[in-house]
């Protein structure tokens, strides 16, 4: 688990990282999701990284997250599951 003491500083942090890989998958798979949608679709996926970091593994919390978050933009969407 990645602990979060100032939500604030997490953000800036990370923030741009996660609007930036939503940016990316904008223009590939959610043409038709608004783009504040996908942000804080981005922010929740980073905070969902931040619970199942573990710092053991040797990889730093932001390589994690990019790696996470790619995952969980690049996975199927519940209405696609069907």
């Amino acid at each position: 688990m990645f602990l979060v003491e100032n939500e604030k500083d997490f953000l800036d942090k990370y923030g741009e990282m996660a609007y930036k890989i939503a940016g990316r998958f904008v223009i590939e798979a959610y043409r038709d999701i608004e783009r504040e949608d996908i942000n804080q679709l981005a922010l929740l996926y980073l905070w969902e990284a931040t619970k199942s970091y573990d710092n053991t593994k040797g990889a730093s919390f932001c390589t994690y997250a990019h790696i996470y978050i790619c995952l969980l933009y690049t996975s199927p969407s519940p209405r696609d599951r069907g």
